[in-house]
């Protein structure tokens, strides 16, 4: 008996939990302190969303700062149209 996993998401879900688990491998680094974990920002989006139905969105935006990058405008004003990201 073949088992078709692409058919059975939630099967497949748990026998690769079970693997992960059962491997003792930690799913946290040990020591791991990420970049911006003294509260300095990396980026900031500024965004919206237009919610069509429960299944649509249209999301729309641009990156306002960004650490490590001096410049993310073209020009001034800064704001959508001359934001290059």
């Amino acid at each position: 008996m073949k088992l078709k996993l692409a058919k059975q998401p939630t099967m497949f879900a748990a026998l690769a939990s079970a693997l992960v688990l059962a491997s003792g491998t930690p799913l946290i680094a040990d020591g791991f302190t990420p970049p911006n974990a003294k509260g300095s920002v990396t980026m900031e989006l500024i965004g919206q969303a237009l919610v069509l139905s429960p299944q649509a969105a249209i999301q729309y935006g641009y990156l306002s700062h960004l650490a490590g990058v001096e410049t993310i405008f073209s020009g001034a004003p800064q704001n959508e149209s001359t934001a290059i990201l």
